[in-house]
């Protein structure tokens, strides 16, 4: 029988107090803590709802990965560490990308890495090794251990590395709003009946490999994660259709029809963007095509909703705000234009011109609306002016915008 009443244990409150007597076990023993503290520290602190700094604190100790990895629990405290979806920190952030980047060599030899660090010398351009009485993960990272004022802190932006089958090549990546899971699209000619599965789900945060669509085996154009992630948006190269499938199991969830050229014209789809989250609109997705049109759909009842006309050539790129009220597409036709849309009517707000050739890709930002393109210049526009701000040139043609849309990346 369950407790209830005055007797009834605060397992919330025992969590806590277990993950501070294994602290005190922990600061008191260092390289002598036992196997459960080693094994149970995170747990516990996870499920007491402990103070994030106290867990940083635990996370952030090279000893406690060097004595966790000694004592042959670090794999699996690891996975703990990098199952802990809803907690992080940038300490923890820092914890993962440390396991993720030397799990093989903390597992073969935990006292290599702080032997490297601790006898390499320091480079002229950056400050100096950490030395051992500084054993943090964030040190280890950055190879600092104070950087000097206006001095830039270097970071591994690899976090995981995920492998495709060789003679493949990689036509799309799509990741969800969580950072949690990826999808990687690829391709290759085969004659195997059917062939190859082409999209495949990762873990994103240990690069493991969770599955591929079974029913999907296709060249992919675009693809994109809906903001719940709990909808992958597909599209096939040189087909109309949208096609719609569930990460976690799979199974296609419908299919979305309406774009096609007619005779003389392609309608195969190019790009596509989801709105959302917003707790005032429904979500929509931008879907762009050879039909030299945008189309919104309803994700919930899987329909259009509103049609954008204006391009005078093929729309292969597409961005939409939030709140689904904002919409930018580029075209062949070398514009780009931002879309006012209101229900099911659209309205050109601004036709931004300047690109001297095809309009490769563009992003909405806080403030500004950028486009990348064969001409190897990134272009950014004021967004209620429609007045160029800048020019970017030598740059690549693929382009992002960081979440809070102020940083443009290209």
């Amino acid at each position: 029988p369950h407790l209830a009443g005055a007797v009834a244990a605060d397992s919330q409150d025992g969590h806590r107090q277990l993950f501070n007597a294994l602290c005190k076990e922990l600061n008191v023993r260092k390289e002598q803590a036992t196997r459960y503290c080693l094994r149970n520290i995170l747990l516990h602190g996870l499920l007491g709802d402990v103070d994030q700094d106290k867990l940083d604190d635990v996370v952030s100790s090279i000893e406690f990965w060097q004595s966790c990895y000694d004592r042959g629990v670090g794999s699996t405290v690891a996975s703990d560490l990098l199952g802990m979806r809803g907690r992080t920190s940038p300490a923890i952030e820092d914890a993962r990308r440390f396991l993720t980047s030397h799990h093989p060599e903390l597992l073969a030899n935990p006292d290599s890495l702080l032997e490297r660090i601790s006898c390499a010398p320091a480079e002229p351009s950056s400050a100096r090794v950490p030395s051992l009485s500084l054993r943090s993960v964030h040190n280890v990272l950055s190879g600092l251990e104070e950087p000097e004022p206006g001095e830039d802190q270097h970071w591994p932006a690899q976090r995981v590395a995920v492998g495709g089958r060789p003679g493949t090549d990689a036509l799309a990546v799509a990741l969800s709003r969580d950072n949690a899971l990826m999808a990687t699209a690829c391709w290759t000619e085969s004659a195997l009946e059917p062939p190859p599965a082409s999209v495949t789900f990762w873990d994103a945060l240990d690069g493991h490999n969770l599955g591929a669509l079974p029913s999907f085996h296709g060249k992919v154009s675009a693809m994109v994660f809906s903001p719940a992630g709990d909808t992958l948006a597909v599209a096939q190269a040189g087909k109309s259709v949208v096609l719609l499938f569930e990460p976690a199991s799979g199974a296609e969830l419908g299919a979305l029809h309406g774009h096609g050229g007619g005779l003389l014209q392609s309608g195969a789809v190019n790009a596509l963007c989801f709105s959302g989250p917003s707790p005032s609109a429904p979500v929509l997705l931008a879907s762009a095509s050879d039909d030299k049109m945008v189309r919104l759909w309803d994700m919930k009842e899987q329909k259009t909703v509103a049609v954008l006309k204006g391009h005078s050539g093929r729309v292969t790129a597409v961005a939409i705000s939030a709140d689904a009220c904002t919409v930018v597409s580029g075209s062949a036709d070398k514009t780009v234009r931002v879309w006012r849309i209101e229900g099911e009517a659209a309205t050109t707000v601004h036709v931004l011109q300047g690109n001297t050739e095809r309009v490769c890709n563009v992003v909405l930002g806080g403030d500004f609306v950028a486009s990348s393109g064969f001409d190897a210049v990134v272009r950014m526009w004021d967004r209620e002016s429609g007045e160029l701000r800048t020019s970017i040139p030598r740059s690549g043609a693929a382009i992002a915008v960081s979440p809070c849309g102020r940083v443009l990346v290209g």
